[in-house]
């Protein structure tokens, strides 16, 4: 059977799952609807993920009717309706349930220096440097006091017995309430961040007898070293770090594993911060040991940027020498609303290539009304625009997962994760850099191996001491089998890695010391000076498979993977730089062929044989991706010629093909609690929160206000769901209708009769309230749990113009950062023209604007095939040539097209982003690439007169259109 036929058969199982969150009042009518266009999109299922904003009572009767009726849909559609183990996140408090017992609560530690204070938990003198408890007032001055504290907003979960009760809150219910359904059409639960306490010094009360039974003495000869350095403190610091470690493995992860795998279960989801090991020290001591108790193991990836190698590598490693062969990653949070599908190919190449094979994309809300909008964005969900074309974009990756699922990834060299080395340094309030001498030289050899296409998977010591062996001169960890062995820098080993070393080492194995070697085992200070490097860096290089011979590549990844046919080369692109002609050489190869991820047809490569193997030469272009299967018998290339230097067709004169309907954010407003004495004229989100810092309550009134030179007849006013409201339009009552925009939720009102030429005025009264949960969460000094699953009674947002006219600007837009344009406002309502520059349609009429534009023109030509290449900044672009769909502009930004001699009709359909409708629009960055609630609404840091620092008054919106169209005659070789 033909590889690409059992890609075809596996791809079915590896279809994307969104977060689809439950944030609002749930009607089932409403979530069965959802979960069709969930299935339309090219998803294969869903985690039903109560989240804030949600409006049914969680775990209640109606909860889990809306869950049973879920499930059943998904049933019939055949899909997957997996549960979310809490309401909000981090997983744990089984959404508040066990935070109504104070014995739950987090722990955590903090000191201070000076007189003897009675009500710390220890307090410390200092003698010849060495801190030793004291019981009493001594009068001395600069000692050390200790106190233990507990958060209210989350529990401990290195405690056995309060994850216990959180199983029998959570997951024993699901199982009560779905019974034949539980582990079948609903496989299992994704868990989502547990933590032991990430603000602060981690504590556990169980430490009190449980730390002198592991170490064999008191705790509290450890509780200085966590603030202090003083001789013996690293030893005692490796100990109370390893134990916080091993209570959260054992206590949250491997009892909960255990719990699902005794009843028909899937535990899926990820632990949190895996992106440095500073980051992973504050929340749980190291993230791989994590993934061994998981089905499907998981990470989560923040923001547009790419970072290291460290993340998907932990991951990838423990799945394949686990043999797990689903891996998850949460994925797309933050990147916000302008990210396009090409920044996002980008972001999970750079995770699949590092042994991902399964998308769990953030988010698909069930409502976008309020603060839903700013959760996160952006969302993979009807409210985005290009949301039909996700199907496409499913279906790319859902083949790579099978693709990469039915490969075994074929690592030769295994590195020691130094994971442990931090131990023996980490001081929770010195977190970055107490440990960055380990840290910073251990991602800079990543970089060196990632760059030099080594295949590599890391060796955590945890897992090494349960499923590591040698073999003959094979470093054996699970399924995996290492030629070589590099030892970073680092301090200590573990016994038992210590152990295996000297055994592999005898048996001939190959060591490269990347640093000094280590000189402790299990942090206490042991000879190693047998441990010798028997190898190099330069022996890995020669021995590698493949490998590109352009060295300046240091961004682009390559992936080996073995099949009875052949081997897998999986490249991926991490930047948005191009290549042209590279040249990747294969070993023992005799010819490849490209295997196209969107339709698994099999392309031709042009290569050539040279000694030992093949070139393989190929452009590499903005966050491009490829598949190169070994073959003895590779299909024939033909290359495409270019005839004729390239001609640029001007970006001017196109026309509308029908008037865009536009969008127009009215975010500032005056307020006023008897529609008479106004306020100043605020930002919105001030006006908030100012209302919910007053505990305001009763009726309140906004005023917008909007200027027009022109009132089209289909001028509509776009308005969110608020209680009891009343909208007057230059003191004339207008009302919602049915229609709607963006949301089902919002609601339109026509306003083009009440509208004038001039000066308009939208006054909108409502009911305002807050219940006293909001009060008792918002601006506290809490853990964000409780604030993830908060929902506000009311809340005060923009709104919206609608309808066929232009967006002035009083002001010329100047250019910001990355594509921005900026402008201080204020705009006016015009008529839209007829011919448009499509090289931005921002700065020309439409700053707000999110939707679809149509434009065409025509060109003339010779009669031929032409390779056209368009620039510029849009999510997806349809290109028609005479009236055909050509090309869609989703990956790339290249089309093959046959044009007429004479006239040639060129038809555009730009498909933009919600960026410039619901921003933001005022942060002080033009454009954020890590984009938070708070990016949008500054909550906290607004008072009646002052700003937040990152406010910024003036409007940032994103580029948007084509800039450039390159036409260049092509012909292909006979």
């Amino acid at each position: 059977m033909k590889f690409t036929r059992l890609i075809k058969k596996e791809s079915k199982n590896f279809g994307g799952l969104p977060f689809w969150s439950w944030n609002d009042k749930l009607e089932k009518k409403e979530l069965l609807r959802q979960i069709h266009n969930i299935k339309d999109i090219g998803f294969n299922g869903f985690f039903m993920h109560a989240r804030g904003g949600l409006k049914t009572e969680y775990c209640s009767k109606e909860w889990y009717d809306c869950i049973k009726a879920s499930v059943k849909e998904a049933k019939k559609l055949k899909m997957e309706a997996w549960a979310y183990d809490e309401n909000g996140w981090p997983s744990g408090f089984a959404g508040g349930k066990l935070l109504k017992d104070e014995n739950n609560f987090v722990k955590f530690l903090e000191h201070s220096i000076g007189k003897y204070d009675s009500n710390a938990f220890a307090v410390y003198s200092l003698k010849n440097g060495v801190p030793y408890q004291i019981f009493e007032d001594t009068n001395e001055d600069g000692l050390i006091n200790i106190y233990k504290k507990a958060d209210a907003s989350y529990v401990d979960i290195m405690d056995k017995n309060i994850v216990k009760k959180y199983i029998e809150e959570t997951h024993e219910e699901y199982k009560k309430e779905l019974k034949n359904d539980f582990g079948k059409s609903m496989p299992g639960f994704f868990t989502d961040e547990p933590q032991y306490y990430r603000y602060a010094t981690a504590w556990s009360d169980t430490f009190l007898t449980e730390f002198e039974k592991t170490y064999g003495y008191s705790v509290f000869d450890v509780l200085p070293a966590l603030f202090i350095d003083f001789e013996g403190a690293k030893e005692k610091r490796y100990d109370y770090w390893a134990l916080c470690h091993k209570k959260y493995i054992d206590n949250f992860a491997k009892q909960i594993y255990s719990w699902c795998d005794e009843n028909g279960v899937q535990l899926t989801g990820h632990t949190i911060e895996e992106t440095s090991i500073a980051f992973q020290m504050c929340c749980c001591g190291g993230v791989m040991p994590f993934y061994e108790y998981e089905h499907i193991p998981g990470i989560d990836h923040l923001s547009r940027n790419i970072n290291n190698d460290l993340a998907p590598k932990q991951i990838g490693s423990v799945a394949a020498q686990l043999n797990k062969k689903k891996v998850l990653t949460e994925s797309f949070a933050t990147c916000g609303w302008a990210v396009s599908p090409v920044e996002l190919k980008r972001i999970l190449n750079w995770q699949f290539v590092g042994g991902v094979n399964l998308l769990c994309a953030h988010l698909y809300p069930y409502s976008e009304r309020g603060e839903r909008k700013y959760d996160y964005p952006a969302h993979y969900s009807e409210h985005l625009p290009w949301n039909s074309y996700l199907y496409v974009f499913n279906t790319y990756f859902k083949n790579l997962g099978a693709t990469l699922s039915l490969a075994k990834d074929d690592a030769k060299v295994l590195i020691l994760h130094p994971m442990h080395s931090f131990y023996l340094y980490f001081k929770r309030e010195e977190w970055e850099t107490c440990a960055s001498h380990i840290e910073n030289p251990f991602i800079q050899m990543l970089d060196k191996y990632g760059e030099n296409c080594v295949q590599y998977h890391f060796g955590d010591e945890s897992i090494i001491s349960r499923h590591g062996k040698i073999e003959n001169d094979k470093f054996v960890i699970g399924a995996c089998k290492y030629d070589y062995i590099v030892v970073p820098y680092c301090e200590t080993i573990d016994r038992t890695t210590a152990c295996l070393l000297k055994e592999y080492i005898a048996c001939g194995g190959k060591v490269v010391l990347e640093g000094d070697s280590p000189y402790r085992i299990d942090g206490k200070q042991a000879d190693l000076s047998w441990l010798k490097a028997t190898a190099t860096f330069d022996d890995i290089l020669n021995e590698r498979d493949a490998y590109f011979v352009d060295t300046k590549l240091t961004r682009t990844r390559l992936n080996i993977r073995k099949t009875k046919e052949g081997r897998v080369f999986y490249i991926a692109n991490l930047t948005d730089e191009e290549k042209k002609n590279a040249t990747l050489f294969i070993k023992d190869c005799k010819g490849v062929n490209e295997i196209d991820m969107l339709s698994l047809m099999e392309k031709a490569v042009d290569f050539k044989k040279t000694d030992g193997g093949i070139l393989v030469s190929f452009d590499i272009l903005d966050s491009s991706g490829f598949v190169f299967k070994e073959e003895n018998k590779p299909l024939e290339f033909k290359p495409v010629i270019l005839n004729e230097e390239p001609t640029e067709i001007s970006t001017d004169g196109f026309r509308f093909n029908s008037v865009p309907e536009n969008y127009y954010a009215l975010d500032f407003a005056s307020v006023s609690t008897d529609g008479i004495n106004y306020e100043p004229v605020r930002f919105i989100k001030h006006i908030h929160e100012l209302l919910l810092k007053r505990q305001a309550e009763g009726r309140i009134y906004l005023k917008f206000s909007f200027n027009a030179e022109y009132i089209p007849c289909d001028l509509k006013l776009l308005v969110e769901p608020l209680d009891d409201i009343n909208i007057n339009v230059n003191g004339k009552t207008v009302y919602l209708s049915e229609q709607w925009r963006i949301d089902r939720c919002f609601k339109l009102a026509p306003i083009s009769e009440q509208a004038v030429i001039g000066n308009n005025e939208i006054v909108i009264s409502f009911n305002y309230y807050q219940s006293k949960e909001v009060y008792d969460v918002l601006f506290q000094d809490v853990m964000e749990s409780l604030r993830n699953c908060l929902s506000l009674d009311t809340e005060i947002e923009p709104v919206f113009l609608v309808g066929s006219f232009g967006v002035k600007a009083e002001k010329e837009y100047t250019d910001g950062l990355m594509g921005t344009k900026l402008n201080d406002g204020p705009f006016t309502l015009v008529k839209q023209e007829e011919n448009v520059d499509i090289n931005d349609f921002t700065s020309g009429l439409y700053p707000f604007f999110s939707g679809r534009i149509n434009v065409n023109k025509d060109i003339e030509t010779e009669k031929g095939t032409f390779l056209l290449d368009v620039g510029g900044q849009f999510s997806i672009c349809n290109l028609y040539v005479n009236d055909k769909l050509a090309k869609t502009f989703m990956f790339d930004r290249f089309a093959e097209i046959e044009l007429n001699k004479g006239k040639n009709n060129i038809h555009f359909e730009f498909i933009g982003s919600l960026r410039n409708t619901f921003g933001p629009l005022h942060h002080q960055e033009d454009e954020l690439t890590l984009v938070c609630p708070d990016s949008f609404t500054f909550e906290g840091d607004w008072t009646e007169k002052e700003f937040p620092e990152t406010y910024k008054e003036r409007y940032s919106f994103i580029g948007f259109g084509i800039n450039k169209i390159i036409l260049t005659k092509i012909s292909k070789e006979k």
